[in-house]
């Protein structure tokens, strides 16, 4: 797999945030930490299109043996992000469900279309294909600026909780977006997901990004 991203250009300067920033050194890159971690409240309903994609895609949401919390972002690991998250967002168009399948909702990890939490499925699958732990790469789901429900990926670090994001394409250090946080899967169980949000307000049902 990490065949697919040979050529791919690796640009650094694009992440930035209070819980990482990436500066240049005679040496390559450094990370100055100053973590802002994203609190779980308690255990919330699952979205329905994530049940009916574990239910077609069983493998994808079993569960780790071992699930830590949070990996160490060294530099190779935040190359990865960025190159992962700018080949999606360049390669993925943006289509409803309903254009594409007939449905409101339908999560799936796509080819060449789909909506946002595609987007973040297929940022998840390659990540782990490039070794990245199952329990740091957690869908979550947000209200964006227009009130509409949209889904981006979590990924849980040494350095903070970093947000891929096909609405954006820089990776952001959680605190640094514009989103209203609802919730996201569980580090431990896949299949669980917890509210983000103390006043547990429900999400729009997630929408086709721009």
């Amino acid at each position: 797999m990490k065949r697919l991203f040979t050529g791919i250009i690796l640009g650094l300067s694009a992440f930035f945030g209070c819980a990482a920033e990436a500066q240049e050194t005679s040496g390559g890159y450094s990370l100055v930490q100053s973590a802002v971690y994203a609190k779980a409240h308690q255990q919330a309903l699952a979205p329905m299109g994530f049940i009916d994609f574990c239910k077609r895609f069983p493998d994808a949401c079993t569960r780790e043996r071992t699930a830590p919390a949070r990996i160490a972002l060294t530099p190779e690991r935040l190359r990865e992000l960025v190159s992962v998250n700018d080949h999606v967002n360049q390669k993925i168009h943006p289509e409803t469900d309903q254009d594409l399948f007939g449905l409101e909702e339908y999560w799936t990890i796509p080819v060449d279309a789909g909506d946002c939490e595609d987007y973040a499925l297929l940022k998840k699958y390659y990540l782990e294909q490039l070794g990245w732990p199952r329990s740091t790469l957690l869908m979550t789901v947000v209200i964006d600026e227009r009130g509409d429900g949209h889904a981006v990926l979590t990924v849980k670090t040494t350095a903070g909780d970093l947000i891929l994001d096909n609405q954006n394409p820089a990776v952001l250090d959680w605190t640094k977006t514009p989103y209203e946080y609802v919730k996201r899967q569980s580090s431990y169980d896949p299949k669980i997901w917890e509210s983000l949000d103390p006043k547990q307000r429900k999400a729009p049902d997630a929408v086709a990004a721009r």
